[in-house]
């Protein structure tokens, strides 16, 4: 079955390994949905062809023990398998990716804050070295005689 054009490469479009495609007549497929749960997780069984039941029970106990990575990959297949998800399904994809985001974007404000306070050391730096340079002997000083 070929992806759509539009897409170009269903790899590429969806971020990597563990995307998905838009299959003619058939709408979303997985792609590489062991790797995608390779990637993530050393937890994971294989997922291709677990019942939707199995996947759910999957999803529920790495929503016990705190691990979102596997429980998102076991909603995200979930979720492709079956068309209609009940209120309680829908909750667990909910909390999956919920917790997937906020882990990531406080790992990216982490990394932020530790960027900003490098670049204010070495402002600081910066300003420590120019003021211990003696007056008349900067090249800036040079060129505004």
């Amino acid at each position: 079955a070929a992806a759509t054009e539009a897409w170009g490469s269903p790899r590429s479009a969806a971020g990597g390994s563990g995307g998905f495609e838009l299959v003619e007549g058939e709408g979303w497929a997985l792609l590489d949905a062991d790797e995608d749960a390779a990637a993530g997780s050393a937890f994971l069984p294989p997922l291709r062809g677990r019942s939707p039941a199995e996947l759910k029970l999957l999803a529920q106990l790495a929503e016990k023990t705190e691990n979102f990575e596997d429980m998102r990959v076991c909603m995200r297949a979930l979720a492709l398998a079956k068309p209609v998800l009940s209120e309680e399904e829908r909750n667990l994809l909910s909390i999956a990716y919920k917790n997937v985001v906020s882990t990531r974007r406080n790992a990216w404000r982490k990394v932020w804050d530790l960027l900003q306070s490098e670049l204010e050391s070495r402002e600081e730096e910066r300003a420590r070295l120019k003021a211990s340079v003696p007056r008349g002997n900067s090249p800036s000083d040079l060129l505004e005689d």
